[in-house]
């Protein structure tokens, strides 16, 4: 088995190796030593933050998740007044809050058709 009949059948030769370079060899000393995750350079373009500012930072970020709360709680308050009572109690339901000391046998007829069971006893 030679090129030529490979070639024959259509083989095509990768790249060659002749084309690739020599590794580069660097004359820096290489500097084995842990390092602190910051780029060689990063240590003199990042100023370092003050106290002061953080706390500003942290403040305002506190107060942007106040009002973002708050805001999600009036609008779901508002939500809920708007409901009935049943779309209440199917909410508690979903979520598995529903009261169920009221009316025991009528949870557990609908725990019972929920999970497939219907036997016709509540027909």
């Amino acid at each position: 088995m030679n090129f030529e009949a490979l070639s024959k059948h259509g083989y095509h030769g990768g790249p060659s190796v002749l084309k690739v370079p020599p590794p580069r060899v660097e004359d820096k000393e290489q500097d084995w030593s842990w390092s602190t995750g910051k780029g060689v350079d990063a240590s003199k373009s990042i100023t370092e933050e003050s106290f002061e500012e953080r706390e500003r930072t942290r403040a305002a970020v506190a107060q942007g998740e106040k009002l973002s709360s708050e805001r999600t709680n009036l609008e779901a308050s508002r939500k809920e007044k708007n409901l009935s009572f049943s779309q209440k109690e199917k909410r508690k339901r979903d979520l598995g809050q529903a009261s169920r000391g009221k009316n025991y046998v009528e949870e557990e007829k609908r725990l019972l058709r929920e999970s497939g069971i219907y036997s016709g006893f509540d027909s």
